[in-house]
């Protein structure tokens, strides 16, 4: 987990959008080698592989996913200046579908590229009734939690990479890359590109290129402080 400080002067400095790639990077790309070594235990120790054992391992790290990523994407809209109306749609926008990307899209793509025989399932279509509320649920929490929550986009950003980094390997294991110990150099690559690209982008890319960059009173500090002061 990083600790950083926001600029004072919202107009100067490196933009929103660098300062925040720049911060969670190293901790996306430690949450992928967290989740492949983790599942590498779970295989080898516990003997636990079976596909669809593991794809239901998948549907319940990818729902928590889109919950994490609703509320992230909601918060760091609201924390730079965005309106609540508009952060219900940035929400939903920045949850379902970069989550499918990231979750699905990228690991069918990147076994595909392995030559393995992927197939392509998406939850959002094929189990509405698990990702939606999940997304209702995220962006609730956003709205409110921005408000109430210190460091809150910390916390959310960084569950959301680690889930996201199970879900990425879990939906290879489970969709089509039979031996992918075999492969773990690849799957490495694969999975920290499908988690660092869709979920800088939900959490960091979307609301900070729509929200306005302007300074804040938080409800937790003084009246005198500002939120891009302190630190989240």
């Amino acid at each position: 987990m990083h600790d950083h400080f926001h600029d004072h002067d919202c107009q100067q400095g490196p933009h929103p959008v660098w300062n925040e790639l720049s911060a969670h990077l190293p901790f996306s790309v430690g949450a992928v080698i967290v989740a492949l070594s983790s599942l590498a235990v779970v295989r080898l120790v516990f003997k636990v592989g079976d596909h669809q054992e593991m794809e239901h391992f998948f549907h319940i790290s990818h729902a928590i996913h889109v919950l994490l990523a609703a509320t992230g994407t909601t918060a760091m809209f609201l924390i730079y200046g965005g309106k609540r109306l508009p952060a219900l749609a940035i929400g939903v926008l920045g949850s379902a579908p970069i989550c499918t990307l990231a979750d699905i899209l990228f690991p069918w793509m990147g076994g595909k590229l392995l030559g393995q025989p992927m197939e392509f399932h998406v939850c959002a279509i094929e189990e509405p009734f698990l990702i939606f509320p999940c997304v209702a649920l995220g962006v609730v929490t956003g709205v409110f939690a921005a408000a109430h929550v210190r460091r809150l986009t910390i916390y959310s950003h960084s569950g959301h990479v680690l889930v996201s980094a199970f879900a990425s390997s879990l939906y290879l294991m489970s969709f089509g890359v039979a031996n992918w110990m075999a492969n773990f150099g690849w799957v490495l690559l694969i999975v920290t590109v499908a988690v660092v690209v869709p979920c800088c982008a939900s959490d960091i890319i979307l609301p900070l290129l729509f929200a306005k960059r302007r300074r804040r009173v938080h409800p937790e500090v003084g009246e005198a402080e500002d939120v891009l002061e302190r630190r989240h």
